[in-house]
């Protein structure tokens, strides 16, 4: 899960330090994997203010399947952050499953969905929301190189559209956790409606 971004467009606040439903936004897009059954350990990688994200997981902090990684390098853009995540992994992972933190309303019902397909299948997998894609992405570790070889702010988005019909979409319906936090417009928006 990539937490490491300065949060440039929340400015001069911090996205996911920002409260929701009693607990920080980051709170609530960690304990969604946290809370998924299929999910083995959940790898959160931390930059920009990374003491105060931290501070704001609360009692999640100490979950057993938490592994927090620091990226020193975080101001390099989101590749940065997926590279020191990828990297944390352990050598004998099949894939992984990634989606930013910035999406409070995530499910563990919808991970579950996501990996279970994934370990289906055996390739990359997402769900899918009136023809967009969607996150979480798992990602098969044959796809690790050409994800760690993405530069600055590049998007994994055309590694997936070269997939085509080779992806495994899954049609999905509750489009509410895909809402993520980047403006103060969307945590309004996200306030008015939950």
């Amino acid at each position: 899960m990539l937490a490491a971004g300065a949060s440039t467009r929340f400015a001069p606040h911090h996205k996911l330090l920002a409260p929701w439903r009693g607990k920080a936004l980051v709170y609530h897009s960690v304990k969604a994997a946290l809370d998924a059954r299929r999910v083995a350990d959940v790898y959160l990688v931390l930059g920009c203010r990374a003491a105060q994200v931290s501070a704001a997981l609360g009692t999640l902090k100490d979950h057993p399947k938490l592994c927090v990684v620091h990226n020193p390098d975080w101001a390099a853009g989101r590749t940065a952050s997926l590279r020191a995540g990828l990297g944390a992994l352990p050598k004998n992972v099949q894939g992984v499953l990634a989606y930013p933190a910035d999406m409070p309303c995530m499910s563990a019902s919808l991970i579950d969905d996501v990996l279970g397909e994934f370990v289906r299948a055996r390739k990359v997998t997402f769900p899918v929301y009136n023809r967009q894609k969607g996150h979480p992405v798992a990602f098969p570790r044959a796809w690790f190189g050409a994800l760690c070889a993405l530069q600055d702010d590049q998007s994994a988005y055309a590694l997936i559209q070269a997939a085509g019909d080779e992806a495994n979409k899954l049609e999905r319906t509750d489009a509410l956790t895909q809402r993520n936090v980047n403006s103060p417009q969307d945590y309004k928006r996200l306030l008015a409606h939950i």
